[in-house]
């Protein structure tokens, strides 16, 4: 049973029980209390349709909707002779039991097709088959260095045909004289260019060539909503692949890769990816954002609105100073779980410990081996150097004490993507787009047929290739999870431009998780101390949306009441919650220009344009009283600074 076959199982398993057990309650109890018989089987029936009507909305199967309603339908009948003729029975009994065995599978099997665009073709007559592999043994018959191969076996797929091959004993014709002649197979079948691929099966002498006819990855494929928690334990499903099946991924002691070019869907696989992780009640989601937070802020909305009970990401950092307090944080939380003696050899993820995931977007600029020296960012700053050495630290030592990374770039090269080290530590790798056969075999060094493959995806894009060590899967299409396009609204504002609209699947998926996100666990947390209690503290800027102004642009549509109750929800107590917006504003100007720090000159000057023009007298007193509170420093040549000062660095 694949995936779908077993999430469809489950929701009949789970409807079964809830109507068996109101029947056998109804019947038992209800009579007693002098309730009517014929209000005990309506309300049976009404609970049928109720089930069907929840079932059509999470799983869109009709056929298993009808399956539903029957069990309501059957129960109440069931209830209604019962109270008559005694509760067990038999004819009843029999009948119930009787539609529950047929009605069951006939649901069940009516979802094993994933919704995969593409049309499944008519099955062939066994001699139409047998015409078929003559022909395909033939056609190897007439080309140079192919005499022998024989085709046994053929099947239909969503994408088209594939055809099994029985290669010669005697070895003159290998994989590599297929992978040759590829192009003049796509030009007898009239096929598009990379439109032939070959795969070994049982030995070398057994392939498998596929032959995509029809492009079924062209179409958005969206993820399906859950409504039930999941773990991390468990792979879960990422996109479909040509065949229909699904491709599934797993950060259960395994790092991941993910290198693709600029548009080729990096933002949206990390949407998809943190999606499934936030159902996970035994995992704790970390990101570093250097894209400003545009990745990670929609998943923060829900919980500043109010409308979620917890953030799906439990800490995100937009700053490089920020960043190097997560990773040597992570770092620090790998030792203490592994001191703490807790899991034996390793510790297996639960609720009361659960998995830290760090999610990096963008690892080129901390990661990337041409930039990010002293140089570059100045003096007391973590360099690029010490950035790899940390994420080399968590990528060895992680697996054991459930720690897990997924690290995003444009190309896994070392320019990009660090050292060879922490590439060769994440065994689970994904290939969006590259820009050269060089580029994607950096990131699946033995991916077959890379020129085919490299025109696939630029020709589809959010399709990929995902391999497992040296396993490589067929092409993919991932499943699109990204803000909407043109949704309806409830505010009338039709794009995500301004804060994710009620249609947006990463507003919907952070408001179903609110109440299901588990914190980090006690003996973790204490050995972190303040570096993570203080997390939300610095990340105000965050926790705001801009909204248009008439003219402008508002600060933020998060009142200070509000604002309070967020930092209180995520465990934070800050005194100084209820700020002047101007005060506010000189903590967002210092968190947005990171190392480079600001000037008190270039501050007046930033809140003047504003219109938010205070007293320099005021501005100074401002800025005395959060570096005494760690917020801020005073760092070179007058310059203020976002964070705590470091260890050996003079703060005002």
């Amino acid at each position: 049973m694949t995936a779908p076959d077993r999430q469809t199982w489950e929701h009949a398993t789970e409807t079964v029980a809830l109507l068996g057990a109101a029947a056998l309650a109804a019947v038992a109890v209800l009579p007693g209390a002098g309730v009517p018989g014929w209000a005990i089987w309506a309300i049976e029936a009404l609970g049928g349709v109720v089930a069907a009507l929840a079932i059509w909305s999470s799983t869109g199967s009709a056929v298993f909707s009808c399956y539903a309603f029957t069990v309501g339908a059957t129960l109440a009948t069931w209830s209604a002779w019962a109270l008559h003729h005694g509760l067990w029975h038999a004819g009843v009994i029999t009948i119930w039991l009787g539609g529950l065995i047929v009605l069951g599978p006939a649901g069940a099997l009516s979802c094993r097709v994933p919704p995969v665009p593409g049309d499944p073709g008519q099955p062939e007559t066994p001699e139409e088959e047998e015409d078929e592999l003559e022909d395909f043994t033939h056609m190897f018959s007439t080309i140079e260095g192919c005499d022998g191969v024989e085709a046994v076996e053929i099947k239909q797929e969503r994408s088209g045909r594939v055809v099994r091959l029985q290669l010669p004993r005697t070895g003159r014709v290998t994989m590599a004289n297929l992978e040759t002649v590829a192009g003049r197979i796509e030009v007898i079948l009239h096929l598009k260019r990379g439109a032939v691929d070959f795969f070994h099966a049982s030995h070398s002498g057994d392939v498998v060539m596929r032959l995509r006819e029809r492009n079924v990855l062209a179409d958005k494929i969206f993820m399906k909503r859950e409504h039930w928690a999941s773990t991390i334990n468990k792979p879960f499903a990422i996109g479909v692949c040509e065949d229909g099946s699904l491709a599934m991924f797993t950060l259960r002691e395994l790092h991941a890769l993910i290198a693709g070019t600029t548009g080729s869907g990096k933002s949206n696989l990390n949407n998809v990816i943190v999606g499934q992780l936030a159902r996970c009640t035994d995992t704790i989601i970390w990101m570093i954002d250097m894209k400003g937070g545009r990745t990670a802020r929609p998943w923060l909305q829900a919980w500043t609105e109010g409308k979620a009970g917890a953030p799906v990401l439990d800490w995100v950092a937009t700053s490089r100073s920020e960043a190097e307090a997560m990773m040597r944080a992570f770092v620090k939380a790998i030792d203490v779980r592994a001191n703490s003696g807790i899991g034996g050899s390793k510790i297996v993820p639960s609720a009361s410990m659960p998995q830290i995931i760090l999610i990096c977007d963008e690892m080129a600029d901390l990661f990337g081996a041409l930039r990010g020296g002293k140089k570059d960012i100045g003096e007391g700053e973590a360099t690029n150097s010490m950035f790899i050495r940390l994420a080399e630290e968590i990528a060895q030592k992680g697996r054991s004490e459930a720690g897990a990374s997924v690290w995003a770039t444009q190309r896994a090269t070392v320019t990009m993507a660090g050292s060879g080290d922490l590439k060769a530590n994440c065994k689970q790798r994904i290939a969006l787009g590259a820009a050269s056969e060089g580029d994607l075999r950096s990131i699946i060094p033995d991916v077959r047929g890379a020129q085919r493959l490299l025109g696939s995806m630029a020709d589809t894009p959010g399709t990929g290739v995902l391999a497992m060590g040296r396993n490589a899967s067929m092409l993919i299409k991932f499943f699109y999870a990204d803000h909407p396009d043109d949704p309806a609204s409830e505010t009338g504002d039709s794009l995500c431009n301004n804060g994710c609209v009620p249609a947006c699947p990463v507003y919907k998926t952070a408001v179903e998780t609110g109440g299901i996100r588990p914190r980090l666990d006690r003996i973790t947390a204490e050995g972190l101390g303040d570096i993570y209690t203080t997390r939300w503290e610095r990340a105000g800027h965050l926790l705001r949306r801009a909204i248009p102004d008439g003219g402008g642009t508002a600060v933020a549509d998060v009142d200070i009441d509000q604002f309070e109750d967020i930092l209180r929800r995520g465990g934070v107590k800050d005194p100084e919650a209820r700020l002047d917006p101007a005060r506010r504003r000189v903590r967002e100007i210092l968190g947005d220009r990171g190392a480079m720090g600001a000037t008190p000159g270039y501050l007046m000057g930033e809140l003047e344009k504003e219109g938010l023009a205070v007293a320099r007298q005021t501005l100074q007193r401002w800025l005395a009283a959060d570096a005494k509170d760690g917020v801020v420093h005073n760092a070179d040549f007058g310059r203020w600074k976002i964070g705590p000062a470091r260890r050996g660095q003079d703060a005002a």
